[in-house]
């Protein structure tokens, strides 16, 4: 291949590349616009997978190791292997490149999301509602749909028991990744402080309005950055 043929394939591999990026932002743009999630998460068996990529720390640069998992899970080391592999398979985990002993995180997609992000940055003992939450991700209140849906449906989305409908009431279908129902949210919340069982709601003072939580994410950044300290 000639020089002068080099680079005009270099040429068209950039080219491709800037209109994938500025096709998928136009994407989610028309995603937000719709109020709803269009993309479709990975298929995850099991609940062992979705615990796995829910533990806060496999959110970060420097991930966690098969022991490190296996312990958080109460779950054997051989097991954990070999639930990691499949996790690798579908995209949603990736093993850290020369780390040794081996550890995993989340894809770099999955580290980046913005949603994801301040999910993990709600502290314990304060809780939000889905159209704050929006707001501080998206701009608008519209989205919370879609806020609601990576809650419900994405297994690397942390603490869903903190983020609520106004007022601070659990929804009727709230589910945990282990199938725990509304009661489970709630004696989460109840653990933290949070909840006011008088009154069958969260506790208005722990509350986190749209501009508390877009702090948080300036402060940590949407970035590919070790969220240790946030986790």
């Amino acid at each position: 291949m000639s020089e002068g043929d080099k680079a005009r394939l270099l040429a068209e591999i950039k080219l491709h590349r800037a209109l994938g990026h500025a096709h998928g932002d136009f994407a989610q743009r028309l995603a937000d616009t719709l109020g709803e999630d269009v993309d479709e998460l990975p298929s995850l068996r099991g609940a062992v997978q979705r615990r796995i990529v829910g533990l806060p720390k496999l959110a970060t640069i420097r991930g966690m190791s098969a022991k490190e998992i296996a312990e958080a899970l109460d779950h054997d080391n051989a097991n954990t292997h070999t639930t990691l592999k499949g996790l690798v398979r579908n995209g949603m985990v990736e093993e850290v490149e020369s780390s040794d002993p081996h550890r995993w995180r989340l894809t770099v997609a999955h580290r980046r999301s913005r949603v994801l992000l301040l999910s993990r940055l709600v502290p314990r003992g304060r809780w939000t509602s889905y159209g704050e939450f929006a707001i501080a991700v998206y701009g608008n209140r519209q989205s919370a749909i879609t806020v609601g849906q990576q809650a419900a449906k994405n297994p690397a989305f942390a603490n869903p028991h903190r983020v609520l409908w106004a007022g601070g009431i659990v929804p009727d279908d709230w589910r945990s990744d282990r199938g725990g129902g509304p009661e489970e949210c709630k004696d989460r919340l109840r653990g933290e402080g949070v909840w006011l069982d008088d009154e069958d709601r969260a506790d208005p003072t722990r509350f986190l309005n749209w501009r508390e939580l877009a702090n948080l994410l300036a402060e940590a950044g949407a970035s590919d950055q070790d969220l240790d300290e946030a986790v």
